[in-house]
């Protein structure tokens, strides 16, 4: 197994457990804004809002931008352009 190959499955991996672990942020972040002291503090309530939106798409565009990388480069090197480059420029 090549690296590019290590890159997608780690992609997909990454997605996966994107989806696995949304729900418990979500959850987190519902337990600590029904907290009765959390006006207390400024600002942390719009921090914990945002949060799983900051999580979720960092962690989805890590994982497509690791799939990406991977079948851009395993569909460079399978195809027959720098063959054919090298013949041509020998």
């Amino acid at each position: 197994m090549n690296s590019d190959t290590t890159k997608v499955i780690m992609g997909i991996v990454a997605i996966a457990i994107t989806f696995f672990i949304f729900p418990i942020i979500m959850d987190g972040c519902v337990t600590i804004l029904t907290d009765s002291g959390i006006g207390s503090y400024t600002g942390l309530a719009d921090v914990v809002r945002v949060t799983p939106l900051i999580m979720y798409v960092g962690l989805l565009f890590g994982g497509g931008s690791m799939i990406w990388s991977g079948t851009k480069m395993t569909n460079r090197t399978k195809s027959g352009y720098a063959s054919a480059k090298a013949k041509y420029y020998g």
